[in-house]
């Protein structure tokens, strides 16, 4: 991908502001449903975006500072990458390393395909 731009991997309707989130267990489940409605994974996929997710942040925290998390995770029945953004009003526990709360929380998802330029 010679043009990097983020444009090609954040579309602005996967962008969301909510002031109603108060754990990362309520971040999963609003992502996952909004994946869903976009149609960008079935019902199926719902359920393992979550649990994938929690998986995730068990191995290591994705809290990387400064009030900013970016959850990434493989999804099988993807075929390119793409994001979200999740901007909070109250910030939340992530475990972050800094110890600070966070109110901004940039989800990538990737078919395994793409592990590596992803990452």
């Amino acid at each position: 991908m010679e043009n990097f731009s983020l444009k090609t991997f954040f579309s602005p309707d996967l962008i969301f502001i909510n002031d109603q989130l108060e754990n990362q267990e309520a971040v999963f489940h609003f992502i996952a449903d909004k994946l869903q409605e976009k149609n960008l994974i079935d019902n199926t996929s719902r359920n393992e975006v979550i649990e994938l997710l929690k998986n995730r942040e068990i191995s290591t925290s994705t809290g990387i500072g400064n009030g900013i998390a970016v959850p990434h995770i493989i999804l099988p029945n993807i075929n390119k990458i793409f994001g979200c953004v999740v901007k909070l009003d109250k910030g939340i526990d992530w475990k972050a390393i800094d110890g600070q709360s966070v109110k901004l929380i940039v989800f990538l998802f990737a078919p395994a395909s793409q592990r590596q330029f992803y990452l």
